[in-house]
């Protein structure tokens, strides 16, 4: 599985290690707390919203049918 990462380019992967930039000047509390605070909110994305499967001779069947799911 692959995912998706924080900032234009995905390079920073947690909520925590986006608000310990030093571009934010909080402390560890603060970090934790607008971490939570972030998390609280409500959205409609699922968890997981797609998967990465390399094909191969012997998956082609398994790898078929996920794709049309």
């Amino acid at each position: 599985m692959r995912g998706s990462g924080l900032l234009h380019d995905g390079s920073v992967d947690t909520l925590k290690n986006f608000f310990s930039s030093t571009v934010f000047q909080l402390t560890s509390t603060e970090e934790n707390e607008l971490e939570q605070f972030t998390l609280a909110f409500d959205n409609d994305i699922a968890p997981i919203v797609g998967q990465q499967v390399t094909l191969s001779s012997t998956n082609s069947v398994v790898v078929g049918r996920a794709s049309i799911c």
